[in-house]
């Protein structure tokens, strides 16, 4: 029948009462406890009716006559006629008053006083089970007031069941207009404590059975007088103090009719005129003006009448003057309704200030946590709101103080900032990156440390924690200063696993040890710094069936495994491998179905398995051993995940690199097959991993290249060289040219058949450095000694497209970065170019044509001597071409290209070579001298110009038979 929240009424009451007068102190009471207090009339009158309290008669005096005193005492002084006695028979025999029951005949026949019987047990009214009885008492002693009667109550203890009964008819006699007022009264008249908050319950039940049969003409006049308040402006005067008081009692009274919903629903209208009441300069009224605006709200049409007519900007207004922390908390808490699933509302409030006010609160030094606890709740639904909201949140300095407030000891509020600092966060990597500024990580940090295990605080701190943590590197690196990384360890390495605390707790610590490990190698270092990887690894052995859990932990694990040996090295002595069974796999692909989160978790363990077996084989040999290879390569199968194929893909790369067994064994399973049938796929990164895993295999078993060599598997490496990303075409060539490279001959023809010549010169003209040094490297496989791959090429414009290539330019690496570097490009190039023009003076004419040799007669002053090798190996391929119509024609070629280049001749560099102490270029340099220099005069002297004699003179002697042969025939040439 009433809103929960605001059932604390009693103590908002005296806080406020207490905020305005102080305390009300036991000396200013009238009257002892223990001896007659009287309660009705309030003030002395001629009428003859009285309520009053007090202790049993006989009860205080050391006297024989102490009973018959006391009663004679109050016959006299109060003249009584109605006497209730609410004590137990056998408390009264206990304290040796029986004889007070004795008495009773001698009062009613002597005195004409009626005593009223009615035992009450100890304790009685501290539950709502005895409100019947309540109502009854109440009824009788008001009904004989009201007729005049002169009533006493006593009872037998101390549990103040006669002040309850009081306050009660002073309520239903409407001498007050609150169970709050009459409490005040009570308390004033008898004692502080005669009625405290274990009474308070029952009486909040009958204040609502009160107000529930209040007559009509009641609510008028509350209304009437509410009415007139904001008809006509009321200041401080003498004369308009009486007004004020009445309109605290009325504006009471409204409160509490709105407690009840049938009395609600008719007074939600004065929502607009309760507002104007805020202004008012009383300090009460304004206090009680918020207590009813609050309760009030839980009435949508109230909650409009506040919207449409500024009621956000006169609460906001009236925040901002507050001089009552009660106050303050009633408007807070009211705005708190207004803007709760209403954006609109709650931007507004932001727009005008109400962050900053709520703000204003959280700043000062001396709050009142009650009022503290307000403010987070309402900014708790304002931080709900994203966008234009939570930068106004941000913007009024809010974080620093909700970190500041996390040392609070009120574990509400504590729960509220967190509630709040994660709606601040989620899904908002800019203030992750502000809360870090403040300090959040080391706050929170220490704050779960200082928790106990089974305080669930702790659990909401960790999740706090958790919401903060980002793989953005300024989150990672904040939260690697703050200890976050051995707090984590710390908790997983305790945790018992039995309970959901526990789960909750490995759920948000492997969390943000995932987040923390990506691709940063401080925090990876700090988890095996406080011993995180063994924690990792029996991580992933006890909380089976957690997915969450366990694929946190995969993550991490997989960031921490990749392109690290010492990490990988960690692990493998902790096990780690032995835990990747074919069960554990299984496991993983079964929870596919239900939970397709769990395809991740799948993906990072074949991604750790390729990390740790990749070049390692030990690693190798231990997967091998647990007998996982061959759910490996069902992971490969048609119908399972792009994702999945393709990590997969990757292992079998790993296992085979330098692995005889493995790559054996993987063959026999069909994996080969299965990574052919994948080369259907779409994917271009499925696609690229499968073509890296197929040319492992091919470079690994050279028995296996027939379960390639069919026509129809090279016709569809071939269809990849002809489109799709330039890293796919890289991945084909290789593949083909390990094909080639067979001594199986056919394969050759079937790749020219299949169109594999047009398919690589198109490759030519990409800038992929990567990319043109292996479509080079496979055009010289192919062309070489095979006239007919040499002609194909040629007449497909392979030789210039080459050609292009001999000079400088920018190219791209595999991260996309531009690289200058070409040398490796312009070796693969000359390479190829060689291939094709070995014994094929058609190619050397093409190559003549595109103007090939400018290029190369700069490049024989290459500091590079792998360019200088291959440099002059080719010029010695042209020079030594032989021509059925013109042998010198192509010695003249190249001593015509040296002339135009305005730079040191090749004449003078190539005798110079003679003596470097690379034996492979000193043997191309002497046979190109000889190429150039048969039966040509004019080569032949230049060279004697530029002291090839004195350099033959003085090369030193050889083991090299190719050298001592070229060296003897140039001996023939220039030392006759």
């Amino acid at each position: 029948e009433s809103d929960d929240t605001l059932r604390d009424s009693p103590r908002l009451w005296d806080k406020h009462l207490q905020s305005i007068s102080g305390e009300i102190s036991v000396s200013e009471l009238e009257g002892d406890c223990d001896q007659v207090t009287r309660i009705l009339p309030l003030e002395e009158t001629s009428n003859s009716s009285l309520l009053a309290i007090s202790a049993v008669p006989g009860s205080c005096g050391t006297s024989d006559n102490a009973l018959q005193d006391d009663l004679t005492y109050l016959i006299d002084h109060y003249k009584p006629t109605m006497l209730v006695c609410l004590a137990q028979v056998e408390k009264l025999e206990q304290n040796g008053l029986a004889s007070l029951l004795d008495q009773i005949p001698m009062l009613r026949d002597q005195h004409s006083i009626q005593v009223l019987l009615f035992p009450l047990a100890e304790n009685c009214f501290t539950s709502l089970s005895d409100i019947e009885t309540l109502k009854i008492l109440t009824s009788e002693i008001s009904s004989a007031y009201s007729k005049n009667a002169s009533i006493i109550m006593f009872c037998d203890s101390s549990d103040s069941k006669s002040c309850v009964i009081a306050s009660c008819v002073l309520l239903d006699l409407r001498v007050t207009r609150t169970i709050e007022e009459s409490i005040q009264i009570l308390r004033k008249a008898r004692s502080p404590d005669c009625i405290t908050e274990k009474h308070v319950p029952i009486l909040q039940k009958f204040e609502l059975s009160f107000y529930k049969r209040l007559p009509q003409s009641f609510i008028t006049k509350c209304e009437e007088t509410i009415l007139t308040s904001t008809e006509h402006e009321i200041d401080e005067k003498a004369e308009s103090k009486d007004f004020c008081e009445d309109l605290e009692r009325e504006l009471q009274t409204f409160y509490k009719l709105n407690l009840l919903e049938q009395h609600r629903d008719a007074l939600w209208k004065h929502t607009q005129r309760i507002m104007k009441l805020l202004s008012f300069a009383s300090e009460t009224i304004q206090f009680l003006a918020a207590q009813s605006l609050r309760q009030l709200v839980i009435h949508k049409k109230a909650k409009q009448e506040i919207k449409e007519n500024s009621g956000i900007e006169l609460i906001n207004e009236a925040l901002k003057s507050s001089q009552s922390d009660l106050t303050s908390e009633l408007l807070i808490s009211t705005v708190t309704q207004v803007v709760m699933d209403n954006k609109e509302s709650a931007l507004l409030f932001g727009k005008i200030g109400g962050v900053s006010s709520l703000v204003h609160y959280l700043a000062r030094k001396y709050a009142d946590t009650d009022v503290q606890s307000s403010a987070i709740s309402c900014l708790l639904i304002l931080s709900s709101f994203r966008g234009q909201l939570q930068t106004i949140i941000q913007e009024a300095n809010t974080f620093p103080l909700l970190i500041a407030l996390l040392d609070s000891s009120v574990d509400k509020l504590v729960i509220y900032i967190c509630d709040t600092i994660q709606n601040l966060c989620i899904d908002n990597e800019q203030n992750r990156k502000y809360f870090c500024g403040c300090d959040a990580p080391a706050k929170l940090t220490r704050a779960i440390s200082s928790a106990s295990d089974h305080n669930p605080l702790r659990l909401i701190l960790l999740h706090t924690l958790k919401i903060i943590c980002s793989h953005i590197e300024e989150i990672q690196e904040s939260f690697g200063a703050a200890g976050v990384v051995e707090l984590c360890v710390d908790l997983l390495s305790n945790g018992s696993q039995v309970g959901p605390n526990d789960i909750q707790t490995c759920e948000y610590t492997s969390h943000m040890l995932k987040e923390l490990a990506i691709r940063n190698d401080k925090n990876q270092e700090r988890i095996v710094n406080s011993n995180g990887i063994p924690v990792l690894v029996n991580l992933l052995q006890t909380v089976k069936g957690h997915e969450i859990i366990i694929g946190n932990t995969l993550d991490c694990i997989y960031s921490m495994t990749e392109d690290n040996s010492a990490v990988i090295e960690i692990f493998l002595q902790h096990g780690l491998l032995q835990l990747l069974t074919p069960h554990f796999f299984q496991m993983l692909a079964g929870n596919l179905a239900t939970n397709p989160a769990s395809e991740v978790s799948l993906v990072n363990a074949l991604g750790i398995v390729s990390h740790m077996t990749m070049e390692s084989t030990p690693a190798q040999k231990e997967f091998r051993e647990v007998q996982s290879i061959g759910i490996i390569l069902q992971f490969l199968h048609a119908g399972v995940s792009p994702s999945i194929q393709l990590s997969a893909a990757r292992v079998v790369t790993s296992l085979c690199i330098n692995n005889d067994t493995n790559t054996q064994l993987i063959i026999n399973d069909g994996g080969l097959e299965s990574l052919i049938e994948l080369l259907h796929s779409d994917d271009a990164a499925l696609l690229d991993c499968s073509l890296g895993a197929i040319a492992t295999i091919l470079e690994e078993n050279h028995d296996c290249h027939h379960i390639l060599g069919d026509k129809a598997e090279i016709s569809l490496l071939v269809s990849v060289l002809s489109s799709g990303a330039w890293q796919l075409r890289t991945k084909a060539a290789v593949c083909l040219t390990l094909l080639a490279n067979d001594e199986d001959e056919t394969y050759k023809q079937t790749m020219l058949k299949c169109g594999i010549v047009p398919q690589l010169i198109n490759s030519l003209f990409e800038r992929a450095k990567k990319l043109i040094a292996q479509v080079s490297f496979s055009i010289s496989v192919l062309a070489e000694n095979n006239k007919r791959a040499q002609n194909d090429f040629r007449k497909a414009g392979a030789i210039s497209a080459l050609v292009n290539h001999l000079q400088d330019g920018t190219y791209f690496t595999a991260s996309g970065k531009p690289c200058k570097n070409t040398d490796i490009v312009k070796i693969a190039v000359i390479e190829a170019t060689i291939a094709l023009c070995r014994d094929n003076a058609a190619c050397v004419d093409a190559m003549i044509k595109a103007r090939g040799l400018d290029d190369l007669v700069v490049l024989v002053h290459t500091s590079n001597e792998e360019l200088l090798l291959r440099v002059l190996e080719l010029l010695w391929v042209v020079a030594g071409t032989e021509s059925y119509l013109q042998g010198s024609k192509y010695q003249n070629a190249i001593r015509i290209a040296d002339k135009k280049k305005n730079m040191l001749s090749l004449f003078a560099a190539i005798p110079k070579l003679l003596l470097h102490y690379e034996e492979r270029i000193a043997l191309n340099a002497t046979g190109l001298m000889c190429a150039l220099s048969v039966k040509n005069k004019k080569t032949t002297a230049l060279f004697l110009e530029y002291d090839a004699q004195e350099m033959l003179a003085t090369m030193p002697t050889t083991s090299n038979v190719s050298l001592r042969e070229q060296m003897e025939q140039a001996k023939s040439l220039f030392m006759k």
